[in-house]
């Protein structure tokens, strides 16, 4: 989920700077770059999602922040 949210806020920053994000010496174009190569290296929603499932079926998934106070 987090990449996810990570590439929707990016697209919309990207979106208000306009074509001049996309320029190699505007930082946005480092942002942008960065959050697309991230959905790579974690793997697809799909993947993680099956990966969140199957530690839940095995009862390893860590326990949700907050969870038993």
């Amino acid at each position: 989920h987090a990449v996810t949210m990570l590439t929707s806020v990016t697209d919309k920053a990207l979106q208000i700077h306009g074509g001049r994000g996309y320029w190699k010496d505007h930082p946005m174009e480092r942002v942008y770059r960065d959050a697309r190569a991230q959905r790579f290296e974690e793997g697809t929603n799909e993947v993680q999602k099956a990966v969140v499932f199957r530690e839940l079926l095995r009862g390893t998934a860590p326990a949700a922040a907050g969870a038993g106070r």
